[in-house]
């Protein structure tokens, strides 16, 4: 009967115009159900479904993941030779795929965990990652602790949540049966803070909310958090009824962000911020992107990026994948076969002037990363030029939050530039949107070819062509490197920055100068890529 009124609901209805019509969908077959009923997949453990590398050696994951770029880098290849990129034909993957570089930390780094509260397959209440899937129409839920790769603080978080749940008169949520409460924990935990977000089913009764907000602060905000070893600094619950709704936020304990070190500069963060999941190795991530951008760089180190080096190469047998490049190589002009500056020596050439543009930039952590580079660089004498970011970022707060970080370093804000909108509505002004020590120091405003060069981190689907196009067009950025989470992803974007000009693709296109994978998430299968492209 609700079919029948379902389907006579939306039977005629007008949507943009158009006209819809309804027919019922037959059940599937007999057989297949029967085949579903009688085979259902075996249950993953939290183990297998998160670090799937972790029974391997160190080495030999990262002779899996320079395998895996390997692989993408002849498909990225492969397509741009059809997309009718020319040059391609002449791209030397052995020559432009370095070195993996390794993460400083193998294990307990992960910063950010979301789990799920449901029941195991013995019917118990557990909180976990999900070890079925959905199509299964039974989602079981498998516990964390054998993860070497979680914290021992987050783990501690979710066995005292878990236990809160138990005793909890609220049930788990069904996303099946659409009723119970307790949905997810998200827990982002840092060196000195820890923020947890517990996400709930909207409640039948809104006299019940007090009770919960009250029991969750005793349990995280208690003055007995000692006893319970572990930490708690910053509590928000979330109200969501379906996975595709925004949450309605409210902070009901601690303090409303929680902060984390990068280099020498502290960050804010709030339940929506992103930030790099393995902390020490986005120091690395960063260190790598300043050296394929140019920019010159401290004799010292601001902290740690601990590079994997030669020697641990030839140990784990890898440079056997990647050969050194040969002083003849074809992917390359000569001018450009400088292997990335690892060691922290800063380049004595360059432009006098630099405007690092930080595409995508989020909260601002590599544009205020690597402008705290150039500063330290140029207080050592490494480099007497002007420089200054350029952030773009469509998302208001996240603006803000880069902002907002500049005052909290004490940072000179002369030497940066935050704006809120599209890269492609931006870059045509782009003079108008210089930091002001640009302006202040020259009687020639306008920034010339060469003095601009650009990072783009998108979300790991990648970002509109619109903002490929606007990188395109413009004239004055000669170098581009483009980071990248999921390489397979990246892939479209990658081929429009280096399509033949045409009267879609204007501009000028880029071509591939050298492609660095970063390890930031040992034991997983998940690498970054971070791509030079010049023009």
């Amino acid at each position: 009967d609700d079919v029948l009124a379902a389907l006579k609901t939306f039977e005629g209805m007008e949507i943009k115009g158009k006209l819809l019509k309804t027919k019922r969908v037959a059940e599937e077959p007999l057989s297949r159900q029967r085949m579903q009923a009688r085979s259902p997949q075996p249950i993953r453990t939290a183990k297998e479904i998160a670090t799937p590398l972790a029974h391997l050696s160190y080495d030999e994951q990262l002779k899996q993941k320079q395998e895996a770029s390997f692989k993408i880098a002849l498909n990225i290849k492969k397509q741009a030779i059809q997309a009718g990129i020319q040059s391609a034909k002449s791209w030397r993957i052995e020559n432009l795929l370095k070195p993996i570089v390794a993460s400083p930390v193998m294990e307990k780094y992960r910063n950010k965990t979301e789990l799920t509260v449901g029941y195991d397959e013995k019917g118990e209440i557990c909180i976990g990652f999900v070890g079925t899937k959905l199509q299964e129409k039974r989602l079981i839920t498998v516990p964390i602790y054998d993860c070497s790769h979680i914290r021992q603080n987050t783990l501690n978080v979710s066995r005292a949540f878990e236990e809160f749940v138990k005793q909890s008169e609220l049930l788990p949520f069904n996303e099946f049966e659409r009723q119970g409460c307790w949905k997810t924990i998200l827990i982002r935990d840092f060196l000195a803070d820890c923020m947890v977000v517990v996400t709930i089913f909207p409640l039948s009764d809104e006299a019940a909310y007090p009770k919960v907000k009250e029991q969750l602060t005793e349990l995280f905000m208690g003055p007995n958090q000692t006893e319970k070893q572990f930490r708690v600094t910053s509590l928000y619950l979330a109200i969501q009824a379906n996975s595709s709704d925004e949450p309605k936020l409210e902070k009901i304990g601690g303090a409303p962000y929680v902060y984390e070190n990068l280099f020498n500069l502290r960050f804010r963060i709030s339940p929506n911020t992103f930030f790099q999941t393995n902390t020490i190795a986005a120091e690395v991530l960063y260190t790598v992107i300043g050296d394929a951008l140019g920019l010159p760089a401290p004799q010292k180190k601001i902290r740690l990026p601990a590079i994997a080096t030669e020697e641990n190469w030839n140990k784990g047998g890898l440079m056997s994948l990647v050969p050194n490049e040969p002083e003849g190589g074809e992917s390359e002009p000569e001018s450009k076969k400088k292997k990335p500056n690892t060691e922290g020596s800063a380049e004595t050439e360059g432009p006098n002037r630099i405007m690092l543009l930080d595409i995508c930039c989020g909260a601002g952590t590599i544009g205020l990363s690597l402008g705290q580079r150039m500063a330290e660089a140029k207080k050592e004498g490494q480099f007497d030029g002007i420089y200054g970011v350029v952030g773009v970022e469509i998302v208001k707060e996240a603006i803000a939050d880069a902002e907002l970080t500049i005052k909290d370093n004490w940072l000179d804000a002369s030497y940066f530039r935050y704006v809120a909108g599209s890269a492609e509505a931006i870059f045509p002004s782009l003079n108008f949107y210089a930091p002001s020590c640009f302006k202040g120091n020259t009687n020639e405003a306008e920034l010339k070819a060469g003095e601009i060069v650009g990072v783009l981190d998108p979300p790991r689907a990648g970002i509109p062509g619109k903002c490929i196009l606007g990188c395109r067009k413009l004239a004055e950025m000669k170098r581009l490197v483009y980071v990248s989470c999921d390489p397979n992803g990246a892939l479209k974007n990658i081929i429009d920055l280096c399509r033949p000009q045409s009267r879609k693709y204007e501009g000028t296109p880029f071509t591939i100068t050298s492609i660095q994978p970063v390890d930031m998430f040992p034991m997983t299968s998940h690498f970054e890529w971070v791509i030079q492209l010049d023009r």
